[in-house]
């Protein structure tokens, strides 16, 4: 086993992780719980999306050339594999219009214990405890549906792709 199929696989795995954490945080946003208020960590799997999406991008432009289309690199996956990711894509953009269109065009504040639906500085509304949950599992559904495309595709690059003329491993 060479050392970029040990450094893919190793890839992979870390990717998966982060796949699986983030669709529990997803599953569990779904059903109005407030992950970051229970686990306020989990802003972290935001940054690793960029700390695993950013090295593959990379490693996609040296192996395929810095032109290539998205239909080329998908050619390079299983066919369900690339078939799934096309589902997932689709999910995170539903899944981001309705967590546009929840959220009211504002974002949960508290002040003072008192609830408010904020754009920006401006005060859209007060609201309910009960609300200002809904708002903040909102607000990681709408990441995490992002964070579950990212993840799974680095996932499915670091077990499954297939090797081209130009790639090296």
């Amino acid at each position: 086993m060479s050392m970029t199929r040990n450094v893919r696989l190793l890839f992979g795995t870390v990717s998966a992780i982060g796949f699986v954490a983030a669709l529990l945080v997803h599953l569990a946003a779904l059903r109005g719980v407030d992950v970051a208020a229970r686990i306020p960590g989990v802003w972290l799997l935001h940054l690793g999306v960029f700390a695993l999406f950013v090295p593959l991008v990379l490693m996609l432009r040296q192996s395929a050339g810095p032109r290539t289309s998205l239909l080329r690199i998908a050619r390079r996956l299983p066919l369900p594999a690339a078939i799934l990711g096309g589902v997932m894509l689709a999910y995170a953009i539903v899944n981001f219009m309705l967590f546009v269109q929840a959220s009211e065009g504002g974002s949960p504040a508290m002040r003072d214990g008192t609830y408010f639906l904020m754009d920006h500085a401006r005060v859209v509304r007060e609201i309910t405890s009960a609300e200002y949950i809904a708002f903040r599992a909102n607000e990681v559904r709408g990441f995490s549906g992002h964070w579950l495309f990212f993840y799974y595709v680095s996932t499915i690059f670091g077990f499954f792709r297939k090797s081209g003329a130009s790639s090296s491993s």
